[in-house]
């Protein structure tokens, strides 16, 4: 006989199996299926509680909130269940697209005296589809498009959130918001939330308060006004802090993501390497389709983006040719520039990085090499330590190497003094910029950008780096030459030259026109 359970699901809630997101369901329980151990091992049976389940990271055997509805609909014929759709409060906010004159006019909608196309295009997909994740290419202008929705939201649907990945984010969208002529409210500035207002916020802040005993009813009753969400750069979010947002959007209607375009091309040996990793595109999946997506080759002659070449390195004769540069040490104080590299994400970008530091602290400059994991971090010391090379993390501790191999154990057996820093996110608040920091060497720069910003706090002015190098791969290097450069970005507090570069040659080139600028200084 078949078992009947009746699910019916409040608000919008995700689950990560499918990269799915339905909306519009409404229920007091949820189902999940276990897989029992020892006799009963193998078998599973259906269990419904009357509670919320947050978990939704999938362990073995077992499935969580509507993971568990698609496993169901899946067995249809093992299992009857009834799922009760709920007609949305509000459908699309208009048949066509209405933007303030104000907005319109704003340079940032229109290049080169053209209006962005695709602003209209993506906007349009927005108000047609409740739901549903944006997908365009770095500095083609995705917060323009998030503003714009914004205000339409604002007065046709009700109250707001923005979801951003950090608080340096969170900030400058603000500040956009400013210049739009649009008000967002900071979430520590807001006192209640009204019809018609929005707030931006991070998915850790939330996740924070919603952690805590005492301000988690306030949370709640929050996040039930919430009426819509966007989320910036969802392709940062982990999987379990914003399935744990969206689980408590009890009566969210609309909920739109913006992503960078995943960037997938293929290097000599035909292996094909991708900006966004599988789990980051999953969690793109979890804030619905893509329902509007232009990639930079879209956008590529109406941006005026330069192609980038992708080149296979040879060492150690670049690595030699690289080390026959002569920097005068002398000239760091005078005046500093941002070279931005791209460089396959592989070992050569490795084996890049490296030999950019072997080269600074064999000539006595002192270099900080900002990393967005502990993976690549260990990785660089491990291969600077087999080739000799005198460096350590930055206010922080070995993960993977001996751990009798010591900063004293380097400068002993190499016979050099420590110049070279290898830092992560946790390592920059340990790390003792008393002798002045001559290059700071960024792998993946748009990654490590709050990291970097605190730079600007712990520096003393007279100590401010003459080089930045940023490594990073096409999806960080393809810009419109009228957009902001990403490292200069990064580095807010100061003022910098940006020059590009697509290869180690462009790299030395670069280093020449500085050294030109330096005697000419």
């Amino acid at each position: 006989m078949k078992e009947k359970v009746n699910i019916k699901v409040q608000g919008i809630k995700a689950f990560i199996d499918n990269v799915h997101l339905k909306p519009y369901f409404e229920s007091k329980t949820t189902a999940y299926r276990r897989q029992y151990s020892g006799p009963n091992k193998g078998k599973m049976k259906w269990e419904v509680y009357n509670e919320k389940l947050y978990k939704s990271v999938p362990k073995k055997g077992f499935w969580v909130g509507i993971g568990a509805l698609e496993w169901l609909n899946n067995h249809s014929e093992e299992i009857e269940f009834d799922i009760k759709e709920v007609v949305p409060k509000r459908g699309p906010i208009t048949n066509s697209l209405i933007i303030r004159d104000d907005l319109k006019n704003n340079p940032k909608f229109k290049v080169n005296g053209k209006e962005r196309f695709y602003f209209y295009e993506a906007l349009e997909q927005c108000f047609k589809n409740p739901i549903g994740t944006v997908k365009l290419p770095t500095g083609s202008g995705k917060t323009p498009i998030q503003l714009t929705l914004a205000d339409n939201q604002m007065k046709y649907i009700g109250a707001g959130m923005i979801l951003v990945p950090t608080v340096t984010i969170k900030d400058q969208f603000i500040s956009s918001a400013k210049n739009f002529g649009i008000e967002l409210i900071d979430f520590y500035d807001l006192k209640d939330l009204k019809k018609g207002e929005c707030f931006v916020t991070t998915h850790h802040i939330i996740c924070e308060q919603l952690q805590n005993k005492e301000k988690k009813k306030e949370i709640l009753k929050l996040l039930n006004k919430v009426d819509w969400i966007i989320v910036d750069e969802c392709a940062h979010a982990t999987c379990s802090s914003w399935f744990k947002i969206l689980l408590n959007l009890e009566n969210c209607q609309r909920c739109h993501g913006f992503s960078a375009l995943p960037v997938a091309y293929e290097t000599e040996t035909g292996k094909t390497f991708h900006e966004l990793d599988s789990d980051d595109a999953r969690t793109i999946g979890i804030l619905g389709s893509v329902i509007y997506e232009k990639s930079s080759s879209d956008l590529r002659e109406f941006l005026n983006i330069p192609e980038v070449i992708n080149v296979k390195y040879s060492w150690p004769e670049e690595h030699h040719e690289l080390s026959t540069q002569a920097w005068d040490r002398k000239r760091f104080s005078k005046s500093w520039h941002t070279i931005r590299s791209a460089v396959e994400i592989n070992n050569d970008r490795l084996e890049f990085i490296v030999t950019i530091m072997d080269y600074c602290i064999s000539n006595g400059y002192k270099i900080a090499t900002f990393v967005n994991s502990k993976k690549y971090a260990n990785k660089i010391l491990e291969m600077c330590y087999n080739k000799h090379i005198a460096c350590w993390f930055g206010g922080g501790v070995a993960y993977t190497i001996d751990k009798t191999i010591t900063p004293d154990y380097i400068k002993d057996n190499f016979g050099k003094e420590i110049l070279g820093l290898i830092l992560t996110s946790h390592g920059i608040e340990g790390l003792d910029f008393s002798n002045p920091l001559n290059v700071l060497l960024l792998h993946e720069g748009k990654s490590v950008r709050q990291t970097v910003q605190k730079v600007g706090r712990v520096v003393r002015p007279d100590d401010k780096p003459s080089i930045v190098i940023n490594i990073c791969d096409r999806g960080c290097n393809i810009l419109p030459k009228h957009s902001n450069i990403r490292a200069g970005d990064i580095i807010s507090e100061f003022s910098c030259k940006s020059t590009n570069c697509s290869t180690l040659s462009d790299l030395k080139e670069n280093i020449k026109i500085i050294e030109e600028n330096f005697k000419n200084a």
